[in-house]
């Protein structure tokens, strides 16, 4: 049987148990809690199979931090800026015309967030060949 671990996060005032997302044999999601006192890795497998086995773990999609997910494409859209600003400095040695298609792929960079659907659905522009 193979169990994938997709995320875990402590859960409670102790920070003794986790909320976990699993797959087992390409199934799942399944979410789960477990107690983390005196258990080690082994012991959370043998106790999410014991739980599969039973049938008591259900399928659920996770929830998605669409807010997470935005910040993410931020960072990676500041991060293709970040790319190019050495390229728009007034003495780097490029043609016009290439000047000009860097200008475009970073506006349309900037305006990322503007598209509809964002940030579920994200078309990144292609970076022109300098």
């Amino acid at each position: 049987m193979n169990i994938e671990i997709l995320s875990a996060k402590f859960t409670g005032r102790e920070k003794r148990q986790f909320l976990s997302f699993v797959k087992i044999d390409g199934d799942g999601p399944f979410p789960f809690y477990v107690s983390l006192e005196n258990r080690d890795s082994s012991e959370v497998y043998q106790y999410i199979r014991g739980k599969y086995d039973a049938g008591e773990l259900i399928p659920e999609e996770p929830e998605i931090d669409w807010e997470q997910v935005a910040t993410d494409v931020r960072f990676e859209r500041n991060r293709r800026l970040n790319d190019t600003d050495y390229l728009m400095q007034p003495d780097y040695p490029i043609s016009e015309e290439t000047r000009t298609a860097l200008k475009a792929y970073r506006q349309a960079l900037r305006d990322l967030t503007s598209q509809e659907g964002f940030p579920q659905e994200v078309v990144w522009p292609e970076k022109p060949t300098v």
